[in-house]
């Protein structure tokens, strides 16, 4: 916890990746079926 802004830093690109990945499986879902 060395400087707060890189904190927010990694938390909006991991937050990005999470919604590309539930955005996969939405279309990944219909798309099995």
């Amino acid at each position: 916890m060395t400087h707060p802004r890189t904190t927010q830093h990694s938390q909006a690109q991991h937050r990005t990746t999470q919604h590309s990945q539930a955005q996969h499986r939405t279309t990944q879902l219909p798309s099995r079926q």
